[in-house]
């Protein structure tokens, strides 16, 4: 049995007052009497000066805190955990994130799922249907809605464990879709306690969650893996280890060249419970290009995926610029103070290819360059954007001051002695205008990243003002984003890769941890979702046969909430909640909430009814307590007689 509201226990309180009614001594009307000889039990109560009296047992006492014991317990609202019958159409979501795969019950956490929802496919009404959807890195449906059993049991058969996290969110989301087009439905959660309930409050079909019953946990897992280059050109590699256990853990870290399989260092350490190590490796050779960490736990350890780590050592792969001008001071200083840009000047004429961006300063690109462009000042056979002529002075009526290009730079105050006269194409989005055109704006063009300035930056004081370098920045940024200079580092198993290739690449070849290779067309973006193993990943642009840029990133789980073990919360049927910090109520049956608070009302009703018959038994009803209608038709009925 459980109370659901038992803040209301505190009503108890209440018992106090009436056991000091009892206590209390009566106080009695002083009365002139002709004689004490019947009123000597009396007279005993009067002698003592103090208000209270000794207590006597008293069978309205005795009642009256029955009723009250009754009524508080009717308030906290008690229930009996019961079985739940299914409704006709299930929709069954399952977890299969990194947790799950952890061993620390028989058969694994996902194992003891699986039996979960065997009982649950057991226990569909007859004609019931399920539909079974599979929460991991992304939600996606294992069995389409049938009432089917042997396929259910099937599809639950294929389920594994992955190696990230659970988007639980999207999960919810994708059965909420299902279960509302169909009626008597409602959605079932199988986890083991890692995921937080209350989200299953506030969805529009009727839902609970079920969870595996998990023992205390033991395991070490690698949380954070970064590298970095120190000054000298050497990496230094930096860990943390968090040790979810309940004692303290000792282990062994060993970083190994990922490629060449050669040993780099190593550490030993001990961990307490339920804290994290962090440690720095310094001085790692500079040929390294991936790393690897390995934990090795002494004793148990119920998840090895998180024991292993990579991280690819970046060997200064900046992003290659080509700045075609016929000579531009402002221009090279402005790029030369951003990072990771590679920057080559060259004068008017053949451009070559293979660059990430090229900037053209009061030069016409050619037409078929289809990489990211930036135009200063473009003549008007620039092939791009059609020319005007020119404008003298021209004077600023319009600045997008609330677009991101923007964003820290004030160019209300640049004075501007002549400028191309443009008008932004169907393309664009314009971001400085004047009455004759556009002076900056930006767009994609042909599938190519593209901005335009209109002037030359010497007609203007804009290089003179601290606008200058930001707007730059924020410009090469957008033609540049982040992750289009090189893959990103990590990323999470499961997650999707956004791949930029080189300008002139016509492919892409992707080396997967296992060794195969994937080969995918190029274009100014790719993207990549067969991520779903651990480990490192090679990255290769190609223009036939020759390698325009080779790089990489890696996958790896680097979850706290998933290395911890550790259950969130848990929840019962119709969405209610309740926190917990251990696997101590965790359901292993389709549980549910029977209230009996009706009951017991019930029952303190009658105790009340008994306390007032025994305080009036045998005692004459005061007449001025009831009506004169029921008295007369009641209490003192009419006697008939029998007339001749």
């Amino acid at each position: 049995m459980g109370l659901l509201a038992p803040v209301a226990l505190s009503l108890a309180a209440l018992a106090a007052p009436i056991i000091a009614l009892y206590l209390l001594k009566i106080r009695r009307r002083e009365q002139v009497v002709s004689s004490t000889l019947l009123w000597d039990r009396l007279a005993r109560d009067l002698e003592a000066n103090a208000p209270w009296q000794r207590f006597r047992p008293n069978w309205l006492l005795f009642l009256q805190l029955l009723a009250l014991a009754a009524l508080v317990l009717a308030l906290t609202r008690p229930f009996l955990r019961v079985d739940a019958a299914l409704a006709e159409s299930v929709v069954l979501v399952v977890d299969i994130s990194a947790s799950m795969g952890a061993t620390d019950i028989e058969g694994g956490r996902i194992g003891a799922a699986k039996k979960l929802a065997d009982e649950l496919i057991g226990g569909l009404p007859g004609g019931g249907q399920m539909l079974l959807i599979a929460a991991g890195a992304q939600a996606r449906v294992i069995q389409p809605m049938t009432d089917d059993r042997q396929a259910l049991s099937d599809a639950l058969d294929e389920l594994q464990a992955e190696k990230g996290g659970a988007a639980i969110d999207d999960a919810l989301m994708l059965a909420v879709a299902a279960a509302g087009r169909l009626p008597r439905s409602e959605i079932v959660l199988i986890s083991d306690g890692g995921v937080d309930p209350t989200m299953l409050n506030d969805l529009a079909v009727p839902a609970r969650a079920l969870y595996v019953e998990p023992n205390v946990p033991e395991n070490l897992g690698i949380t954070t893996m970064a590298v970095r280059r120190n000054g000298s050109g050497m990496a230094e590699l930096f860990l943390r280890i968090f040790n979810a256990g309940t004692t303290s853990r000792a282990a062994r870290v060993t970083i190994t060249d990922a490629d060449s399989k050669i040993v780099v260092t190593a550490a030993d350490l001990t961990i307490e419970s339920r804290s994290d190590e962090s440690l720095t490796f310094s001085d790692i050779p500079s040929e390294t290009a991936v790393l690897q960490a390995t934990l090795s736990p002494v004793g148990r350890d119920d998840l090895a995926a998180d024991d292993t780590a990579w991280a690819r050592v970046r060997a200064g792969d900046h992003a290659r610029v080509l700045l075609v001008t016929p000579g531009n001071l402002f221009l090279e200083r402005g790029l030369g103070l951003l990072p990771d840009l590679e920057v080559s000047l060259a004068p008017s004429g053949t451009v070559p290819s293979g660059y990430d961006l090229y900037i053209f300063d009061g030069v016409a690109p050619p037409i078929d360059l289809g990489a990211p462009t930036l135009l200063f000042n473009p003549p008007p056979d620039n092939g791009v954007i059609e020319a005007n002529g020119v404008i003298d002075n021209p004077t600023i009526n319009g600045i997008a001051n609330d677009d991101p290009l923007l964003l820290g730079v004030a160019l209300d105050q640049i004075h501007i002695a002549q400028a191309a006269a443009l008008s932004a194409p169907i393309w664009a989005t314009s971001l400085v205008n004047t009455p004759e055109g556009s002076l900056l704006f930006y767009g994609t063009r042909d599938g190519a990243k593209t901005a335009v300035v209109a002037f030359d930056l010497h007609d203007s004081d804009l290089p003179l003002q601290t606008a200058f370098p930001v707007l730059l920045a924020n410009l090469v940024g957008w033609l540049l984003p982040e992750t289009g200079v090189a893959p990103p580092e990590s990323v999470a198993p499961g997650a999707v890769v956004a791949l930029h290739p080189r300008a002139g690449a016509d492919r892409v070849e992707i080396t997967t941890p296992s060794g195969a290779t994937r080969v995918v067309p190029a274009a100014s973006e790719v993207l990549f979702a067969g991520t779903a193993d651990l480990g490192a990943y090679a990255v290769r642009d190609m223009a036939g046969e020759s390698l325009l840029r080779s790089s990489g990133f890696t996958v790896n789980l680097l979850d706290t909430v998933e290395s911890s073990l550790a259950p969130v919360a848990t929840a019962t049927a119709g969405g209610s909640a309740q926190s917990t910090t251990g696997p101590a109520i965790f359901a292993s049956s389709n549980a549910a909430r029977r209230f009996i608070w009706w009951p017991v009302e019930v029952l303190a009703l009658l105790i009340l009814g008994i306390e007032w018959w025994a305080y009036y038994r045998g005692r004459r009803w005061p007449r001025t307590a009831w009506p004169t209608w029921l008295r007369r038709s009641i209490l003192k009925p009419r006697r008939w007689s029998l007339r001749r």
